[in-house]
């Protein structure tokens, strides 16, 4: 994991082991408004790998997001939310549009918004024994 991610793993941390839920960037993400953003998907990472953390698990990883959001980028991070979930012994959440294939696929703020709303469930979670 990169030393830039550590600080707000660190705080995100800090938020989960209270059990509070997360406080996003762009809280309320308008389809066809709100313009995706790579800080979007980082937060998502940074919350799920906290929460992990938070209970003395491994991290579910990192990824590098770049400038232009691509599909794969929107996998990475349900991959680690995943992680999350099965971590804890939580089925998987269900995605719109399931895998993303295309990395000319529009990334839709729906995507984000369910992703946000996985990783917040899973804040009021108990530590698995």
């Amino acid at each position: 994991m990169a030393i830039l991610h550590l600080r707000p793993l660190i705080a995100a941390a800090l938020l989960f082991s209270a059990g509070t839920a997360k406080a996003w960037t762009d809280a309320g993400l308008t389809p066809g408004v709100t313009r995706v953003r790579a800080v979007h998907l980082s937060e998502i990472v940074v919350a799920a790998n906290a929460k992990l953390v938070s209970c003395g698990l491994s991290p579910a990883g990192a990824q590098a997001i770049g400038t232009v959001i691509r599909a794969a980028d929107v996998n990475a991070t349900r991959t680690s939310v995943n992680t999350l979930y099965l971590s804890f012994a939580q089925p998987v959440p269900q995605y719109t549009d399931g895998a993303m294939v295309a990395d000319r696929a529009r990334i839709r703020a729906v995507y984000i918004s369910e992703l946000r709303a996985a990783v917040d469930a899973a804040a009021s979670w108990p530590c698995p024994p």
